[in-house]
């Protein structure tokens, strides 16, 4: 019995470990979308308000 929640346990901290890579992976991957739509929304909105300046 005591071999059966070891391997319980084991196989719970697995899951553990694998769930927080996961949630890593998925955190940068947010953290780079964000940062890619800053890096182009920021310079295209500077431009469109140039744009708009100008053509008034």
């Amino acid at each position: 019995m005591t071999s059966l929640s070891k391997a319980i346990t084991e196989v719970k901290e697995d899951l553990n470990k694998e769930e927080s890579k996961i949630l890593v992976v998925f955190s940068r991957f947010l953290s780079g979308i964000f940062k890619l739509s800053l890096g182009i929304g920021i310079p295209l909105l500077v431009y469109l308000i140039m744009e708009s300046s100008v053509l008034h």
